[in-house]
């Protein structure tokens, strides 16, 4: 495993998860659209580009399809990469239109399973690499690892800029941030998807 991260199992990659660096070439380009589009935007009517998404005792972000951040030809570049990539390494041939998460002062996501038929759920990080941790992902293989007092069954990322996370949709995952401001640019943010 290439990455230096802290990853409470060893279990192999490819089995259950993987995790690539320097996953897309333009991720800077997709960080500057967003940049350019959530935060630099005029405003219209108090509206912006991201909306609030809420599931009682589960998450609290921003959100955003990636058509309405992203420039078309940024979406069908990175699409196109994030296939190509599954059909070498997962042997999947499709992939969901992928969202904009952001996790700002008061958003999270506790451990849990997202509500999808696809086996594989995708992360490509796009908060920077400035020094500080901005949040950590997750993932449990089942929900006894919740209350193992080992935790041998979790896998805990922190992320850089351009790594691409990608893990079993039958696992949970969370999202757990640092202290962190209401100021999107220096929140969490995050492409994903599913892939089957």
């Amino acid at each position: 495993m290439k990455n230096r991260l802290n990853v409470s199992d060893s279990a192999p990659q490819g089995a259950e998860f993987r995790i690539e660096d320097e996953f897309y070439e333009a991720a800077s380009d997709l960080r500057a659209q967003f940049d350019e589009g959530v935060l630099n935007s005029p405003v219209n009517g108090g509206m912006t580009l991201l909306t609030y998404a809420f599931c009682k005792d589960v998450y609290q972000c921003l959100t955003a399809s990636a058509q309405r951040v992203f420039r078309p030809d940024s979406i069908d570049g990175f699409l196109s990469r994030v296939r190509s990539w599954a059909v070498d390494t997962l042997q999947t041939t499709k992939t969901s239109t992928p969202q904009v998460r952001v996790y700002v002062g008061g958003c999270r996501r506790s451990l849990a399973r997202d509500n999808v038929s696809h086996p594989w759920h995708y992360i490509l990080w796009l908060s920077p690499n400035d020094g500080r941790k901005t949040g950590t992902v997750r993932i449990l293989r089942d929900e006894s690892a919740i209350s193992s007092a080992n935790g041998r069954r979790s896998l805990s990322v922190h992320l850089r800029f351009n790594q691409l996370l990608v893990h079993r949709t039958a696992f949970l995952y969370s999202v757990e941030p640092s202290k962190l401001s209401m100021n999107p640019s220096e929140g969490i943010v995050f492409v994903d998807g599913y892939l089957w």
